[in-house]
């Protein structure tokens, strides 16, 4: 099975609210020791008798010293959701450990990375690898759209005074491409590196839109579950991957592979 990785424990040390949606869920394991800015571990969870395993982005470096996930969790949220905001500091989990080849390249190119929605949380893990060293990164710039709020907007602001870094927040898709459009313009010629990380509809929509303007494929960079050639999850239908790009199956306590509700 493609991705059956080795589960360890992980311990819920601190929950932190962003905004009235956004909340981030702090973890240790004594297992977890490293793990590369734009990697992600799936959490499992049990629902009534089949067990769930969701795809998060390590938000933190492992010079932080600590595990953290942001997500979004609705009024009218899924049922998997649900279980997640009844955990409390000392619940233990089971997490895989690391994986996945959303990594920052240090090619001396400039990076853009582009994000919607609480996909600012791998954004978030590369911005801070980078201003832990910017080598092999001349400029590193962040557009992010989401109409609920500006997660990690103090961190980005302070940041910005340190280094070669951009930081924008956008309300709308109108006002995140006129964005996008800014910055694609003020670096041509420098051949930047785009990441994109979001929703199955906004990475499609984002590769769309640079290839449109110009932008060769082998500079747009999406995470292992989407590519500009498949617009759904490529994990899997037995991948326990729980990564929201397509209907994952999971196993229940017969051994049968069941379509959940995420």
């Amino acid at each position: 099975m493609k991705n059956k990785e080795v589960r360890v424990q992980g311990t819920l040390k601190h929950i932190i609210q962003h905004n009235q949606e956004a909340f981030s869920y702090e973890f240790e394991s004594p297992d977890i020791k490293s793990w590369l800015p734009g990697e992600s571990s799936r959490l499992f969870m049990w629902l009534g008798d089949k067990e769930v395993g969701k795809k998060f982005s390590y938000a933190t470096t492992v010079a932080e010293g600590r595990i953290l996930f942001t997500t979004r969790i609705k009024a009218d949220a899924s049922p998997y959701k649900q279980q997640l905001s009844q955990l409390a500091p000392g619940s233990v989990v089971e997490l895989t450990m690391p994986g996945g080849d959303f990594n920052l390249r240090r090619d001396s190119r400039p990076v853009v990375i582009l994000s919607n929605g609480v996909g600012i949380a791998a954004t978030r893990a590369l911005v801070r690898a980078y201003v832990e060293t910017a080598k092999g990164i001349p400029e590193l710039v962040q557009i992010n759209v989401d109409r609920t709020g500006s997660v990690y907007k103090n961190e980005f602001d302070s940041w910005m005074l340190e280094t070669d870094f951009s930081s924008f927040y956008t309300q709308g898709r109108k006002e995140f491409y006129l964005t996008l459009d800014g910055q694609v313009d003020r670096l041509e010629g420098q051949n930047p590196y785009y990441y994109i990380v979001g929703s199955n509809d906004f990475i499609m929509g984002c590769g769309e839109h640079l290839l449109n303007k110009g932008i060769s494929e082998d500079s747009i960079i999406t995470d292992d579950h989407v590519s500009l050639h498949m617009p759904a999850c490529t994990c899997g239908k037995q991948s326990y991957c729980g990564c929201d790009h397509d209907p994952v199956e999971v196993m229940d306590l017969t051994g049968k592979f069941v379509l959940p509700v995420l």
